[in-house]
């Protein structure tokens, strides 16, 4: 099957990053930085009583033949790596991928030191809190489809709630039982029955639209709707914080984040978004 210009670059990119991450500056830069890390998103959801805090790895760590040779499903082909086939390779290791590039390696190659650090930080940070009298909330990130850091952190730091969006229906349930902050994401594949796990569980869903509807449901800017609600439903505007949707929890209805795509390629891309939701709207009848 010949190989199409987009699978080719995707190629390129995980040749650049597989390169970068068997550097000393990869290695030189995994032992000075911290675990945990913020970005603006995350920064939009620190309140008054909320210290809100993340851990970024590549997505799709499941996929991952780090360091050997990807197909152009692993790591770096998910999520917004796929916005960025159009780039050269030597533009692909940007700042942001050299981060999550050297966090992962010490988590794959440096366990220890991985596991160290990251309890050091966390320890800090709950003590923190506790002089602030604040709640912390960790933004997991990957991590929480990888059962043994997930547990690790909810066993050893019951006082924190941790959020993500998860796409296991069984991490639903459990994070009720838990009252973890976890968001479920719809997909194309989702069923009616999850739907209603979703609503018996009082968790919220999330999904991905392209950025013109979005704007043209929540407005634009400064103007935007925080959320609104038609027939029962309760729809919140996730890019705005990711922890809005659970102050709508409780009252009997669904409620639903929706996060904009503020780069969709044409075609695919942009038709995988409409089907997901469409697949929602069309169960919510």
């Amino acid at each position: 099957m010949k190989k199409t210009t987009d699978t080719m670059n995707i190629l390129e990119r995980n040749k650049a990053f597989r390169a970068w991450s068997n550097t000393e500056e990869c290695k030189e830069k995994a032992l000075s930085m911290d675990i945990l890390s913020t970005n603006s998103k995350l920064d939009k959801s620190n309140t008054s009583d909320i210290i809100y805090v993340g851990i970024e790895f590549p997505s799709a760590y499941q996929n991952s033949c780090f360091p050997q040779d990807c197909e152009p499903t692993c790591i770096f082909a998910s999520g917004v790596g796929n916005m960025l086939n159009n780039k050269k390779a030597s533009s692909f290791v940007t700042a942001m991928d050299k981060t999550k590039l050297a966090r992962w390696y010490l988590y794959k190659k440096q366990r220890a030191y991985f596991d160290i650090k990251l309890t050091a930080e966390l320890k800090q940070l709950e003590i923190k809190a506790e002089i602030l009298n604040k709640t912390v909330v960790v933004r997991t990130g990957v991590f929480s489809e990888i059962d043994e850091l997930f547990d690790w952190v909810a066993i050893n730091f019951p006082s924190f709630q941790i959020s993500d969006y998860v796409k296991q229906i069984s991490r639903i349930t459990r994070a009720y039982e838990e009252n973890q902050q976890v968001i479920y994401s719809w997909n194309p594949q989702s069923t009616e029955q999850q739907l209603i796990d979703c609503l018996d569980y009082q968790r919220p869903i999330a999904t991905v639209i392209p950025k013109k509807m979005f704007n043209k449901l929540f407005g634009l800017k400064e103007k935007a709707l925080d959320f609104y609600e038609d027939n029962n439903v309760i729809y919140v505007n996730g890019d705005k914080s990711d922890l809005e949707c659970f102050q709508h929890l409780g009252q009997g209805k669904l409620v639903i984040s929706l996060l904009s795509k503020k780069q969709t390629r044409k075609g695919e891309e942009t038709n995988k978004f409409l089907e997901s939701y469409s697949s929602l709207l069309n169960l919510l009848g």
